[in-house]
């Protein structure tokens, strides 16, 4: 659409105009005098810091939605370490007015293909560098970006109660990303993860 390519272009005049050597110090990326190296939902991507345009295996990786917030995340990463400090959705700034898209676009799909099969979401969470968590009946944490991890949680439900779940941020996360951002963060996490468990079959 054309709202993200505009978008697109944004991020990368924003990119443009930043040291790249610090923007990869403060987003705990890795920079070698010509691209920024940084791991996105598992796989590690590069950042032509003069042209903001994104690679994957050396090959041009063309996907806006990714690109924008990985853009996002070089420009405005605050450099604070991850605090380990969970919050939920709505204690995020303005997450009160995004907590119905929130749910819709991230959690319920969760629920809806995992609840039935939750072990597949741990081994396409591992898969992707994820770890397992003590919380619900099953959940991981993910680095979804550098200093951005995600934790997805899994309650199972029974005849009486529907299966729920959540998915929550480390209180550092809105140094690096709008609330925005970090809603389509976690859809694109989810979906990745949906992805890679139908692939295991």
């Amino acid at each position: 659409p054309m709202n993200y390519m505009a978008a697109l272009q944004l991020a990368r005049a924003r990119m443009q105009a930043l040291d790249p050597a610090e923007s990869a110090r403060l987003a705990g990326a890795r920079y070698d005098g010509e691209h920024i190296h940084l791991t996105y939902i598992g796989r590690e991507f590069s950042v032509d810091s003069k042209e903001g345009l994104v690679y994957l295996c050396g090959e041009r990786f063309e996907s806006p939605v990714d690109e924008i917030l990985m853009l996002h995340y070089l420009a405005g990463a605050s450099g604070l370490p991850v605090r380990g400090e969970r919050l939920s959705f709505r204690q995020l700034p303005g997450g009160e007015i995004y907590a119905g898209p929130f749910f819709a676009r991230t959690v319920q799909p969760m629920v809806r293909f995992f609840a039935a099969r939750p072990e597949v979401l741990v081994r396409a969470a591992l898969a992707l560098g994820g770890r397992k968590e003590e919380m619900g009946h099953h959940s991981v944490a993910l680095d979804a970006l550098p200093r951005v991890p995600l934790t997805l949680v899994l309650w199972q439900g029974d005849d009486e109660v529907p299966a729920q779940g959540n998915i929550l941020f480390d209180a550092t996360a809105p140094t690096y990303l709008c609330t925005e951002d970090l809603v389509v963060l976690a859809a694109q996490t989810v979906y990745s993860l949906m992805g890679l468990a139908r692939s295991m079959g």
